[in-house]
């Protein structure tokens, strides 16, 4: 976000992406956990609206500068390094309630091997948030056609919202790549 890289194109489909994301906010305010921030991007726009952000980074190197970037931009985001599966990251991380959790095409590493998809289980079911953005992975994605758990997308949405209790999933966006996001969240859409 800083203006001296606003010329730079962004991956991945980020403006799509962070426009769903914020034309389908359920929660006003509060705490953002971010799974995989990578350089913390859809952090620092939600700080930007007034959340607290913390954003979880597997490689030690983009949470580096992850975290250089928020300071450079005077910046609340708190970044850790860790694999999120591992209760000696996520304990202390799920402490504190997060109002809205970013899984964006993150949770499917998990579902490669028996372990990881039994840390996978462990961990959704100690959060409790009030909503999750959660992208899915790409369906041709060759890494899933040998992994430990399979799932089509509508069983994969329905297993995370059983874990983590929100009820309600409506899908607010498809990446040009096919990735869909979806929203999960307790309430039904308020009638206009």
């Amino acid at each position: 976000t800083h203006p001296d890289l606003q010329d730079i194109a962004l991956a991945c489909d980020a403006e799509g992406r962070l426009g769903a994301l914020l034309a389908h906010l359920r929660v006003p305010h509060g705490t953002v956990l971010d799974l995989g921030c990578n350089l913390g991007l859809f952090c620092h726009y939600f700080e930007k609206i007034g959340f607290d952000c913390v954003g979880i980074e597997i490689n030690p190197d983009v949470a580096g500068a992850a975290a250089q970037f928020a300071r450079n931009e005077s910046r609340r985001l708190q970044v850790r390094v860790g694999d999120i599966l591992s209760p000696g990251v996520h304990d202390p991380l799920l402490a504190q309630r997060h109002d809205l959790v970013l899984a964006l095409n993150v949770l499917h590493h998990a579902l490669n091997t028996r372990e990881d998809f039994e840390r996978l289980q462990i961990l959704l079911g100690k959060m409790r948030p009030r909503q999750m953005f959660l992208e899915l992975q790409d369906a041709d994605d060759r890494q899933s056609r040998n992994a430990y758990a399979r799932f089509d997308d509508s069983e994969f949405v329905a297993f995370v919202q059983h874990a983590v209790g929100l009820p309600i999933a409506q899908p607010i966006h498809r990446a040009h790549d096919g990735r869909a996001i979806y929203s999960l969240h307790l309430d039904a859409p308020s009638a206009p």
